[in-house]
């Protein structure tokens, strides 16, 4: 799946990937619901391109409008 950046309002983000550095950390963070610091938020402006590999976690965010290109899989 990709992403390119249509128009993204000034101090849009969106969320791609996270901030653990172990699966340790990750359950850590998960489980103490600290979503701010697990969650890789990347300021984004218009023109970006992202490219999103399979079970990155990921999400756009208000101010953004994107065109979202994907393969046919079986999976999400």
């Amino acid at each position: 799946e990709c992403w390119y950046i249509i128009d993204a309002e000034p101090g849009s983000y969106l969320i791609y990937g996270h901030n653990a550095k172990n699966k340790a950390e990750l359950d850590q963070m998960i489980e103490s619901g600290d979503w701010d610091h697990l969650l890789r938020k990347v300021p984004v402006k218009t023109g970006d391109f992202y490219y999103v590999p399979s079970g990155t976690v990921h999400a756009l965010n208000k101010g953004i409008m994107a065109l979202e290109t994907q393969q046919s899989s079986d999976t999400t």
